[in-house]
């Protein structure tokens, strides 16, 4: 080692654009792998031989991780998840009617006028009752350490950081 800083090396603004993008996505499935390989709908497509209904099903899967429904509208669904018309209008009954079994592992069902997976729904609300109580949490820590502050009287907060 000569003991040299390395040089800074200047991006140009395609690069940092390009980083940007690449930081923002999400490098993980936000579904579990044991959901998937345990789909009773997954199985029933292994089992008869039909694997376009699993790939009309894994995408709505991905779909529905980055939107809250899908339109129940084929032409609509074509251009979200990437399959050919026919095919989802072949493998669409099918998938509701997994969706409609209470315990089937896998589906999707129509709600509100859209396409929701019931295990997606149930981890989506979990999130956001967890967002909401860590939320909850920090306003409260925030309040407390405020009225901390303010029985301490006149010490500056250097003083107290050295405490």
């Amino acid at each position: 080692m000569s003991g040299k800083e390395p040089e800074e090396v200047e991006r140009s603004p395609e690069a940092i654009a390009v980083s940007e993008r690449l930081a923002a996505r999400r490098h993980q499935w936000g579904w579990f792998a044991q959901d998937w390989r345990t789909s009773s709908l997954r199985m029933h497509s292994i089992m008869t031989g039909e694997p376009d209904l699993r790939t009309v099903y894994f995408e709505a899967l991905n779909a529905l991780q980055e939107m809250e429904f899908l339109p129940t509208d084929t032409e609509a669904l074509v251009a979200i998840l990437g399959c050919p018309q026919d095919m989802i209008e072949k493998h669409l009954p099918t998938i509701l009617k997994f969706g409609k079994k209470k315990n089937s592992r896998g589906g999707l069902m129509i709600v509100n006028g859209g396409l929701v997976n019931r295990r997606i729904q149930e981890d989506r609300a979990l999130y956001k009752e967890f967002i909401e109580k860590a939320r909850e949490n920090g306003r409260r820590g925030g309040k407390a350490k405020h009225k901390r502050d303010e029985d301490m009287g006149d010490l500056d907060r250097a003083s107290r950081r050295s405490r």
